[in-house]
């Protein structure tokens, strides 16, 4: 902790942990506002197993997954990334019943990124997996090539012999399938 905020009072007698942006800018604050912070704190405890925790976990991509053509399953309900209809520039993703067809093969190939993929169908090697971006429920479809697009770059992480599928353009999302509709998204 750099400085603890001490509010209206002069004091803060919680336990806590606080974070402080010293060059982030949230809209509502000056850049740079030394009150500029998120905080996490409880009341006064006697003990320290009841003080406030938090795990940091950092995320450690894999970096060997051979180039090829690859199924892509999703865990949520065991179904398959669809390109629907082997669409064009701006087709949707789906998450859709094994079908064994070209829209469902997806080619892995090394970005010029170290640690991460691009991932073309396979029906069309010019098209690209992308993400709309960093935001809740935005779309992963196919759309052109676009060289170094960090939205068209992916991120394998492991996890219990799984794999998150990270975009580039965020690293607080991943890709998933969960929803009402079939369309695969952030």
């Amino acid at each position: 902790v750099q400085a603890w905020y001490a509010g209206s009072s002069g004091t803060v007698s919680d336990y806590g942990i606080m974070l402080r942006y010293t060059s982030h800018d949230d809209g509502v604050q000056n850049a740079g506002d030394p009150n500029d912070f998120n905080v996490l704190y409880t009341g006064d405890y006697q003990t320290a197993a009841m003080r406030p925790q938090i795990t940091i976990t950092y995320w450690k991509a894999d970096f060997n997954l051979t180039d090829g053509v690859y199924y892509l399953r999703i865990e949520y309900d065991g179904r398959y990334m669809d390109s629907a209809n082997s669409g064009g520039s701006g087709t949707s993703t789906l998450r859709w019943s094994y079908g064994g067809a070209k829209n469902q093969q997806w080619i892995l190939a090394r970005s010029s990124a170290v640690g991460y993929y691009q991932i073309a169908p396979r029906y069309n090697s010019n098209l690209r997996l992308t993400s709309a971006g960093d935001y809740d429920s935005a779309d992963v479809y196919v759309s052109d090539y676009a060289g170094s697009s960090n939205a068209q770059r992916f991120m394998f992480v492991p996890f219990s012999g799984r794999y998150f599928l990270v975009p580039a353009n965020t690293r607080t999302r991943v890709v998933d399938g969960l929803g009402s509709n079939q369309n695969v998204h952030m």
